[in-house]
Formats: structure tokens, sequence, C-alpha cells
């Protein structure tokens, strides 16, 4: 499934549902979180966009645990959705050990990872399936961070559906 990414299957959702639906998902992972604590700060007015239900919510539970995994010692997670006249924002905010400005070109790329063996570790595909998902949307994805120490916030925009 991973190396055979299929054209998405896009219909009207409204976003409010398919954040709900990806975080029942996770319930019990996220009980699982010890230290780390998700903070939702949902906009419930978020509008209709035009997606594959699935997809979007494979964007989500890996933008959310790849925060977990850069927290170490605890902190907050912060999922956001909001609206812009254009876009539906999503935002996954963490408090974890940040990016180091060398890696932010390098985030989305195939096979990237910054894990050393022997951590969580898989085989840097996560970001770089979100990317093409969320281009495949026609939307853009972004990553900020202030450097090493200071988190990361990563930013998903969708297009409204007309």
């Amino acid at each position: 499934g991973y190396s055979r990414r299929s054209a998405p299957a896009l219909h009207p959702e409204i976003l409010m549902g398919v954040m709900q639906d990806a975080l029942l998902l996770m319930e019990y992972q996220v009980k699982s979180w010890g230290k780390v604590k998700l903070v939702k700060d949902l906009d419930p007015n978020t509008a209709v966009v035009m997606c594959d239900r699935n997809q979007i919510i494979q964007v989500l539970i890996n933008l959310l645990s790849n925060a977990r995994d850069a927290m170490l010692d605890g902190g907050m997670v912060t999922l956001r959705t909001r609206q812009t006249p254009t876009t539906a924002v999503i935002e996954v905010a963490d408090q974890g050990v940040g990016i180091p400005p060398e890696n932010t070109d390098k985030i989305f790329d195939p096979f990237f990872t910054t894990k050393s063996l022997g951590e969580k570790s898989g085989l840097g595909l996560g970001l770089s399936i979100v990317a093409d998902i969320v281009r495949a949307h026609n939307g853009a994805i972004e990553v900020h961070s202030d450097g090493p120490g200071h988190g990361a916030t990563f930013t998903v925009t969708l297009p409204l559906a007309s």
C-alpha cells in the first residue's frame, strides 16, 4: 500500500467529522502516551473539503504519532483546525526536540529519518507519504521549527469544496 500510492477518491467531507474519526481510531494509543498530552483546538465550523477520508485520516495519524515520538520527555501536542476563505487548515504542533534548519528541506523526502537505529524507527516514509497525499488533494504541507529544542508545527492546507 505504501509503495503503490493510489489516486484519492475525492468526496465532499466535513473536516470535523474526518478529524473525529482519526481521533477515535487513535483513542487507545493516545491513552498510552504517558507524559504526552493531546490538546484539541478544533473549529466546529470548519467547512467541507473534497478529500479521500481514509487518506486524510492516515495523514492525521502519522502527524500525531510523529509529534508524540518527538517528545521523549513529555509535553503537549496541539491539534488545531481553522478556516480561511478558500482553505481548511490543520496544524499539529509539538513541544518536542524540534528540527534543525538543515533538515527542514529534507523532512518530506522518502527514506529521510532523524531516528537512530533501535529507536521507534521506521523507514522514513511517513512524512513523504503524508506530503504525497496532501499534494494529491491539491493541498499543501509546511513545517516550521525554531530549531532543536523548540518543537515543530506541521501545517496542512486543503482547498474548500466549491
